[in-house]
C-alpha cells in the first residue's frame, strides 16, 4: 500500500496520476494536534509500540490517548 497522503507530487505526471488526491492533514491545524491518520504501512499498523503505565504522568497520558483514539487502541 502506498501512503499517498504522505507523498508530494513534484512532477506534472505525478500530479496527473492523482498523487495529490489525498492530501496530508497537518495535525497542528486540528484540535489537540491530532488527526486519526495512518502513517505506517499495513504490516506495521495495529501494533502497539507504547503502553503507558498507571504511574505518574503516564497515567494522565494514558487517559489522554484513550480520549483521542476513542478506544481503538488497548491501553
Amino acid at each position: 500500500m502506498f501512503l499517498l497522503h504522505l507523498r508530494n507530487a513534484p512532477t506534472k505526471l505525478m500530479k496527473d496520476d492523482g498523487v495529490l488526491k489525498r492530501v496530508y492533514q497537518y495535525p497542528h491545524n486540528y484540535q489537540n494536534h491530532f488527526v486519526d491518520e495512518t502513517y505506517l504501512p499495513d504490516e506495521l499498523k495495529n501494533k502497539q509500540y507504547y503502553l503507558p503505565s498507571e504511574m505518574g504522568k503516564e497515567k494522565s497520558m494514558k487517559e489522554f490517548l484513550k480520549s483521542l483514539w476513542k478506544n481503538k487502541k488497548k491501553y
